[in-house]
This record gives structure tokens, C-alpha cells and sequence, in this order.
């Protein structure tokens, strides 16, 4: 997965420590981040601004008001988060009219900046999976993945239309896959809403393959069933 971040920041201090922030949150949650920082409201107009998934945006900016800027993103049609930053208290409630995510106080915590980065990469994740095979990036919808296995080194995603190869662990894979989806094996994880039902350790799919579950997980694919019928 590949998040885009537009920073718009005229300090140079807050820039580095965004950053700084963003690079921690990025490998602690093993996501790409594609940055860029622009010192004036102008400039990131002047980019493909649909690209971004997040925007922060200082609200006391040079020659522009950062709520200004934010209202031209969204008269333009931007749909993608935006975020304030600021240094005063009062200018908070600014942002509501170009449905701000949040404001983040100055200086900025990791802990502020991690909710809003959490739930930019949840929207993602509940939309599709980003698969890369060399120059080929493609969108693949989370509904289509009927389950995913381990074939050696690789992951094999088996969708409705076609089968990807993807060079990927488990567990990293694991990370990027919204609720539906839960592991029934150690080389193996489906997507609930293929499931047809469940006799003894095997699993019946809806388009009539047959797939296992190991002692390891048979309680959490029953506990996981039993929520989605009650």
C-alpha cells in the first residue's frame, strides 16, 4: 500500500518534524509513503491535487489563509483528508467547513498524527489492494480477493477473475486486509464473505471450492461466522 501526503507548511521546523513523524509511522505500520511539501497554498494547487489521500495544511500560512486554500481544494473536487495544523487554540473550529479530519496543535505528536494517518490507511484498505509486479501497479477491490495462499516465497491472491503472484509474508499481508478477512491456516486466509459454510475443519466457498482450517484457528473462523450470522 501507497499513501500520497501533501504537506503545505512554511516553517521549515514543522515540515522536518512531520516528516520525521510520518517516516516512524511508515515503517511501523509497513506502508509507503509518497511526501510532498510546499511552502505556499499556491503550489499544491497547481498539482494533481486528486492524488493525495491527506493534505496537512498550516492554517497561518504567507499570503494565504491555510482554511482559504483548503475551501479552493474543495471547490476543485478534492476528496481526500485534510488536516490542520496550528498554534492557537481558537482557530480550530475553522475547519469544519471544509470537513477538516482534525487539527493538530503545534508542536505535533505522534499520537495525533497517528489517528489520522490510521484512519486515512483504513479507507484505504477497505476499497482495494495495491498490487505491484515490477512497472505494473493495480488497484485490485477487496471484494473480488476470494482467499489468499503461500505458494514458497510468494502469496497468491485468487480473485473471481484471476489469480496474483505477489513477493509478500503472511504477516505483512496480513496488516493491509480489511475485517473481513481472517487467516484459517498457517498458509492460508479468506475472505469471509465467500464463505458458504463451514463443516468440521473444512470450509465450503461459494463458488463450491473447498478449502482447510487448522486446529491453530478453527475457534477464531467460528467466533469470527458466528458474529456475522448473529
Amino acid at each position: 500500500m501507497e499513501i500520497k501526503v501533501g504537506i503545505i507548511e512554511n516553517e521549515k521546523l514543522y515540515v522536518d518534524s512531520l516528516r520525521e513523524l510520518l517516516g516512524k509511522w511508515s515503517s511501523d505500520n509497513s506502508v509507503s509513503l509518497q511526501l510532498e511539501a510546499c511552502s505556499r497554498g499556491e503550489e499544491i494547487l497547481s498539482h494533481n491535487i486528486l492524488n493525495y489521500h491527506i493534505l496537512f495544511v498550516d492554517i497561518q500560512l504567507d499570503g494565504n489563509n491555510g482554511v482559504e486554500i483548503a475551501r479552493m481544494l474543495r471547490q476543485r473536487n478534492y476528496s481526500g483528508e485534510i488536516v490542520f495544523l496550528t498554534s492557537y487554540r481558537e482557530y480550530v473550529f475553522d475547519g469544519y467547513e471544509v470537513q477538516a479530519l482534525n487539527y493538530i496543535l503545534k508542536p505535533i505528536s505522534y499520537e495525533k498524527l497517528k489517528k489520522c494517518m490510521d484512519i486515512v490507511m483504513s479507507s484505504i484498505q477497505n476499497e482495494y489492494y495495491l498490487f505491484r509486479n515490477r512497472d505494473t501497479i493495480e488497484k485490485i477491490p477487496y471484494n473480488d480477493i476470494i482467499y489468499i495462499t503461500s505458494a514458497r516465497h510468494h502469496m497468491e491472491l485468487v480473485t473471481t477473475q484471476k489469480s496474483y503472484c505477489h513477493l509478500i509474508r503472511i504477516k505483512d499481508i496480513l496488516k493491509h486486509l480489511p475485517s473481513q478477512f481472517i487467516q484459517c491456516h498457517r498458509t492460508l486466509i479468506i475472505n469471509t464473505d465467500y464463505i458458504q459454510k463451514l463443516e468440521g475443519h473444512t470450509l465450503v466457498m461459494r463458488n463450491k471450492i473447498t478449502l482447510p482450517v487448522s486446529n491453530t484457528y478453527l475457534l477464531s473462523v467460528r467466533q469470527k461466522l458466528e458474529s456475522l450470522v448473529f
